[in-house]
């Protein structure tokens, strides 16, 4: 079967668009450790700050559902801020350069929002899809606290607070999936 023109330029675009995508998270995530891990140089939180917006700002022109994709970023890094900040104060974690005493460090509330900007733009499949969701959550949630650990970014007392973190993230995900596709009020708005 041979595409079209329009096709071929929408099917190339899909697929530079989902590669810029990865590539902006991925510079995102090391700006951040690397403002850890250089101890405090501000230049690679800022700058990661930067791209964290200008990527916001280009997936919020993109979409068409703009409410639902506030929603969608909002709930994850308010949600990921304040299991983080409740885990840090449990002592279960300990981070690295964190400049405030009881909540989770600006360089980690960056992190998730990347994170959520990117999974919102990318994981439009899973929407569909919770249970599969909630098991690539299991496994990659505690995965990526791992990494946030071998860099020495965050120190985490023990291999079960990964599984809380996990197990947490898996519920979550698919809730405000759910909630974010199937709203009533939200799908009238957009």
């Amino acid at each position: 079967m041979k595409l079209s023109y329009t096709d071929y330029i929408k099917y190339n675009y899909y697929n530079i668009y989902i590669a810029l995508n990865s590539l902006s998270y991925y510079c995102i995530w090391f700006l951040c450790l690397f403002y850890v891990i250089k101890h405090n140089f501000d230049y690679y939180l800022q700058v990661a700050f930067l791209l964290n917006i200008i990527q916001y700002v280009i997936y919020l022109n993109l979409t068409d559902h703009k409410l639902r994709f506030n929603i969608f970023i909002i709930t994850i890094t308010l949600l990921a801020i304040i299991i983080d900040s409740i885990f840090y104060n449990l002592g279960w974690v300990l981070f690295n350069n964190n400049d405030f005493y009881y909540i989770s460090p600006i360089w980690l509330m960056i992190m998730w929002n990347n994170f959520s900007v990117t999974f919102y733009i990318t994981s439009q499949y899973f929407f569909n899809k919770p249970y599969i969701l909630s098991i690539l959550v299991l496994i990659f949630v505690p995965l990526a606290y791992f990494y946030i650990e071998f860099f020495k970014a965050m120190y985490i007392k023990s291999s079960f607070i990964l599984l809380c973190y996990g197990l947490i993230w898996a519920i979550l995900f698919p809730c405000i999936c759910v909630f974010t596709k199937d709203n009533k009020i939200l799908s009238k708005v957009n």
